[in-house]
């Protein structure tokens, strides 16, 4: 029994080094191992009970162990531009639906992180801002997150009001991050402040992130809007007018100089 399990084995090898010799390097289908050899697949999913990717290929089935595999690139999902859609036209329902679906079909499988992102936008959409923050958290725990990212997990801490957590993150944003991402924490942290009641803190984040990240554009409308809004609050209607005025001249196709009009 054990010469023929060793001869098996030796079999399954030669094969496998044949598909990975054979293989054309392609942008889909295609598991890398650590060696920097590649194999294309017709299908492949991940086995959490053992710890393998479980490979089929025109010569047969693989189970290769993660600790080998480097990299793997596998097809768009069937449903992924309908899931788009469906978030898109803020059909949230269903478009959790489909990626929490793909997210169990495609396990460590790279797409698996991709919707998790979107999910968390679902969630969002549905006001589920707890679910929203789940699913950033392990989403982080895989992969940096882009500002866009980061910024949407402010927005659903925000929502859910975990004050706390969100002052510890824009902060140390703030004290080591890019300068991108230290002007949207500085426009975050007004949002905080203005939650929390804080209304002259809130207009010095919005000032610091209109002064200082003049050339980070993306939040250049927000941050004057709001920095507006807050010296009306201050009686100071003057000063919130030349801001809003230089919003609407220099933004004028942002949503908040639409709302500043």
């Amino acid at each position: 029994m054990k010469t023929t399990s060793f001869r098996g084995r030796c079999a399954a090898a030669t094969i496998l080094a044949g598909v990975i010799l054979a293989t054309n390097l392609i942008a889909a289908n295609v598991l890398t191992l650590q060696d920097g050899r590649r194999m294309q697949f017709r299908s492949i999913r991940y086995q959490e009970s053992t710890g393998e990717y479980i490979v089929i290929t025109e010569e047969g089935r693989f189970p290769i162990p993660a600790g080998n595999v480097r990299d793997v690139q596998v097809s768009e999902p069937e449903r992924w531009l309908e899931g788009n859609h469906l978030l898109s036209n803020r059909r949230y329902d269903e478009a959790v639906s489909v990626f929490r679906d793909i997210i169990r079909d495609y396990n460590r499988l790279g797409w698996d992180l991709r919707a998790r992102d979107k999910l968390a936008r679902a969630y969002a959409g549905q006001g589920e801002h707890g679910r929203a923050i789940t699913q950033y958290e392990d989403l982080f725990r895989a992969v940096t997150p882009t500002t866009e990212q980061r910024r949407n997990y402010w927005n659903a801490l925000l929502a859910a009001e975990r004050y706390s957590t969100l002052k510890s993150e824009v902060d140390k944003v703030i004290a080591e991050g890019e300068r991108e991402d230290v002007a949207v924490a500085h426009v975050m942290r007004g949002n905080l402040h203005d939650a929390e009641g804080n209304t002259m803190e809130a207009l010095f984040d919005y000032l610091r992130a209109h002064i200082l990240f003049e050339e980070v554009t993306e939040v250049q409308p927000e941050a004057l809007y709001r920095a507006a809004e807050r010296l009306d609050m201050l009686r100071e209607t003057e000063r919130a007018e030349k801001l809003r005025e230089i919003l609407r001249q220099r933004y004028p196709g942002s949503d908040y100089a639409r709302r500043a009009r």
